[in-house]
Parts: C-alpha cells; structure tokens; sequence
C-alpha cells in the first residue's frame, strides 16, 4: 500500500505548537518547502525537531497557489487512473469538498491547496506523481485543537456523520512536560520512554517513539505524505 496524502491546514501559535506535534506524529524524512513563504523560525525549528529529513526547497521566484495545483492536475492528468476502473477527471472525495467540480477551490483552504501544489509538482519532477495521486488516497489530518483547525469543521459540515476522536492528542510541549519523552536539553531527567526502552536496534527504537507518539494514526514512514498549510499571527 503506498500513496497516501494526510492533508490539514491550522492556525498555529507563536510557540508552533501544533507544528511541533505534528512532526512527532509523522516523523518526516524529507520536507518540501518554498523559502520565501516560511519564516526562518519555522525552518530553524525544522531542522532542530527533525535533524535526519531532507529539506527540498522548490525555486523561490516560482509562484505556488490552488490555480496552480488545478492547473497541474489537468495538464498531467494527474488524478486519472491508466485503466478505465474510474471516471477520467474525477477528483478524489476529500479534495472535492474544498475544490468545487474541480475548478473553484474555496478561498479558505489557500493554504493546503498551495502546499498540496508544491508536493504535487516535486512528486511530478520526480516522476511518479500520477502513479500515488490517482490512487485517490487522500486523508484527513484531525489536529490536536478543534477551535484552530481549519479544516475538520468545513468537512464535517459537508458529511452527515463524523467520526468521532478515539484517541487523546497530546501536544509536544505537553509530551515533554510530562517527561514522556526525553529532554534533550536535560538528558538527566527520566522520561517514559526512557522507561520502557529494552530496544536493541536503532529501528526499534523509532518505532517505539512512534507508537507513544501517535496512537491515532498509524503511517509507514515510505510513500506517505503529510500535508499542510499554516498561518501564524
């Protein structure tokens, strides 16, 4: 199973808090980002949380935007299955929520529009966009504060029944706090994790990080993609 796309899009507090429990949830190997549109706070701390991804940036003179992932979705036939198992041009449900019959995206949702777009178009370089985005595997990311979503509420006023939360979301700050993680900064302190480590493999030893660190999504590190648009004020 390969090619799926967890799409969110928040508003984010000065502390990045909600970026920070992201990144612990999904471990990212490799980020694409547009240099111009990220404050360089937000970069450093991307670099601090995960010093083992790649950060791809795309040409800082490029303009990026949801007429341009329209635009490239049509001209590659990017959301088309090779065989005729699907309708030609039919966009996957999630993505049909916030683009309108394909061509009106709405205004609210620029954000993870315009990052899908980047994500889109690095795939597509690479070749191999069409071969995940027509598996119309498009998901949606529940962030861990309800009143700063964006987009949970608009989707769960275009459904009749939303799936309700089985899991407690605890934020990286609060991870830390409650000394669940190891503080890199105080390597003195016990935490949980340190507890329970009896790993003997750099591997295991991720995978028990993952586990404590997201129990509501389980997503192999291969051929996932997280994505995400956020503002801070």
């Amino acid at each position: 199973m390969f090619g799926d796309f967890y799409l969110g899009q928040f508003v984010d507090d000065d502390q990045r808090t909600a970026l920070r429990t992201q990144l612990l949830r999904f471990l990212p190997t490799e980020f694409v980002l547009h240099k111009h549109a990220l404050h360089a706070r937000t970069i450093q701390l991307l670099r601090r949380e995960c010093p083992s991804a790649m950060l791809s940036f795309v040409d800082p003179q490029s303009s990026f935007g949801p007429q341009r992932l329209l635009q490239l979705v049509k001209e590659n036939s990017l959301l088309d299955m090779d065989d005729d198992s699907a309708p030609k041009g039919e966009w996957p449900d999630l993505l049909e929520m916030i683009v309108k019959d394909g061509t009106h995206p709405e205004p609210a949702f620029s954000q993870v529009l315009s990052a899908l777009f980047l994500c889109s178009a690095y795939l597509h370089r690479c070749c191999v966009a069409r071969l995940l985005m027509s598996q119309h595997k498009f998901y949606l990311i529940d962030n861990i504060d309800r009143e700063r979503d964006q987009l949970v509420p608009f989707i769960s006023k275009q459904l009749e029944e939303v799936p309700a939360r089985s899991n407690m979301i605890l934020d990286a700050v609060t991870l830390r706090n409650l000394d669940i993680l190891p503080d890199p900064s105080n390597p003195s302190v016990n935490s949980l994790f340190q507890y329970i480590d009896h790993t003997v493999t750099p591997f295991g030893k991720r995978l028990l990080k993952e586990w404590l660190c997201k129990p509501l999504y389980q997503i192999d590190a291969i051929n996932k993609f997280f994505v995400a648009g956020f503002v801070y004020h």
